[in-house]
Formats: structure tokens, sequence, C-alpha cells
């Protein structure tokens, strides 16, 4: 296929994919934001039935407020309850810097002033191509282990499945669980006994986190203080960097797959060309063949008459018992 139309068709199925999804979460999430948004004005209401002198517009300020704390990283509760600690110390600007150059992006923390945010686009400039680089390399380091493991199960595979795609579907689906395995699940056990998640919000955290969606929601390093604390985050940030390449190596070995599958067709296709061109060819020769034995067979036939011929004619010269009258100019009649 034209690598145009491909293009298109993967553009217009990305397209398709994208309403599909829109449809279905509005209808999943709707519902819970209608709820919550209930749940809200109650939460409201009360509250303005308790305390009569507060107005709304002053509600609404103090909400203000706390939101913007939230998403600058202050915890109101830890400020109301004295428990509160800086958020840009080394240890969270360090994760900060993880969550910018691996573009996970959590948005637990991000910068407030103009300073912090020139800074931070410079930083991301270098940090994030930097970051593709070394997943890059490391992803074609790992590459030729991966894909040797990969013959080896393959051959295991030929002693008892002989079609080459079956195999491969199969190799597929195994290595697909093994990887959501080992690079969610177990993870997401780790995380749910640390921070007291369930184990669906520790494997959908996990699932967001190394392929770097991030949405936020869910953050960890936020229930320790001092060095566990720089402990767990080296641990997160460890397990970021040793995830992507993983994934990156998968899609490296998938890529030279791909490439491989797509030789191989080619190879079958040319065989498969070749082969009809070769048996048009014999056909051919053999159509030339018959036609020059039959142009032969007609070649012979002819001199036999003209043999037969000049011996008719001389037996009658030599044999026909009459006289040659002289006609003139070479030419007798027999008499």
């Amino acid at each position: 296929m034209d690598p145009l139309w491909r293009a298109l068709i993967l553009f217009l199925t990305c397209i398709v994919y994208l309403f599909v999804g829109a449809g279905i979460f509005s209808v999943l999430e709707g519902h819970y934001e209608k709820v919550t948004k209930t749940d809200i004005n109650q939460t409201i209401f009360d509250f303005l039935s308790k305390h009569k002198d507060v107005e709304v517009n002053e509600l609404l300020t103090v909400v203000h407020k706390l939101h913007d704390a939230f998403h600058s990283g202050v915890n109101a509760d830890e400020v109301v309850e004295g428990t509160y600690h800086n958020r840009w110390d080394v240890v969270n600007a360090f994760y900060f810097c993880v969550t910018t150059i691996t573009t996970i992006g959590f948005g637990h923390l991000s910068p407030s002033s103009y300073a912090g945010k020139i800074f931070f686009i410079l930083y991301a400039l270098i940090g994030i191509p930097t970051m593709a680089w070394f997943l890059i390399e490391t992803g074609l380091l790992f590459k030729k282990k991966f894909k040797i493991l990969h013959q080896k199960f393959q051959n295991s595979l030929s002693n008892h499945i002989s079609a080459r795609l079956v195999r491969l579907t199969i190799s597929i689906i195994i290595a697909a669980v093994l990887t959501y395995v080992f690079l969610i699940v177990i993870p997401a056990g780790i995380f749910a006994h640390v921070e007291g998640w369930s184990h669906m919000d520790a494997q959908y955290f996990a699932f967001s986190a190394i392929f770097t969606i991030g949405f936020g929601d869910l953050i960890p390093t936020e229930q320790h203080t001092g060095w566990q604390e720089w402990i767990y985050k080296l641990a997160t940030t460890f397990y970021y960097f040793i995830a992507m390449v993983f994934l990156v190596t998968i899609g490296c070995v998938l890529q030279d797959l791909r490439s491989d599958f797509n030789v191989v067709s080619h190879h079958r296709m040319m065989m498969d060309n070749n082969g009809g061109q070769t048996r048009m060819e014999e056909q051919m020769g053999a159509d030339v063949e018959e036609k020059e034995l039959a142009l032969g067979h007609l070649a012979l036939q002819t001199a036999d008459t003209d043999t037969n011929i000049d011996i008719g004619v001389e037996d009658n010269y030599s044999d026909g018992g009459g006289d040659d009258e002289d006609m003139g100019d070479g030419k007798y009649r027999r008499i």
C-alpha cells in the first residue's frame, strides 16, 4: 500500500477512535459528574444554612483560593492542621524535574512565578530531547537481547506449531501479558500497599504514569518525609525509567518484526510472480517449439515433394521414348 494512503487511513482510524472514546467516556463519567455536582450544591447549601452570616461570594472566594493553592501544590488540610512542609524543597523539585523530562507531568506541582515558567521552558527544551535520546539508545541496546529471546521462543514453538503467523500472534499475546504483569500489576501492588490505594487505582496510576499520560489525580510520595521520601521518590523515578526503556525496547522489536514480516511477504509475492512468469515463459517456449516442429515437418514435406517432381521430370526426359523438337532460345517440345 502507498505510504500516503496508509497514513491517511491511520489518521481516519485515530479520528474515529477518538470519537468512540469521547462517546463512551461521556456516558461513563457524565453520571458521576452530575452526582458530584449535586453533592457540592448540597454541601454549600448546608454550610450556608448553618452559617447565616456568611455570604455566598465570601464562600466562593475561599473556594477559589483553595483551588489555586491546590494547583500550586499547597495542601490546605496540612496548612490548617499545622503539618505543612515546603513543596518546593530539593526532593520535590527533583521529582518535578523527573515528571517534566519524562513528559509524565502529573500537574500536582507547577511553577507559579514568571521566572520559574521561563526556566521551565528552557529546561524542558533540553531535558525532553535528552531523555528521548537516552530511551532510544537504551532501547536499541536491549533490542538484540529481546530479539534473541523472541527467536528462541519462536524456535521452541515451531516444534509444535507450523504456521508462522500463529506463532507470531502467540508470542505477541504472551509478551503483552508478561509486560502488563511486570510493569503494571506488580508495581501496582507495591503502590497499593505503600499509599493505601485500591489495587484498581494503583494499576490506573501505574498505567497512566509509564505511558506518560499523568493525569495527576493520584500522586505517590505524598505520605513520607525526610530520607524515606528521598528513597521513595528515587525508587519511583527508577521505576519510570525502567518501564519506559522496556516499552521503547518492545517498540523497537515490534518495528523489526514488522519489517521482517514485510520482507517475507514481499519475497513470497516475488516468488509467486516469478513462478507465474516462469510458467508463462514455459508455455510460450512450448508453443514456439511446437510451431518450429510444425514448420520443420512442413519443410520436409515440401522438400520431398520437390524431389519427387524433379525425379519425375528427369525420368520423363530420360525414359519417355520421344524426340525433342528445337523451339529456339533453348526451348524444346516433346514430339
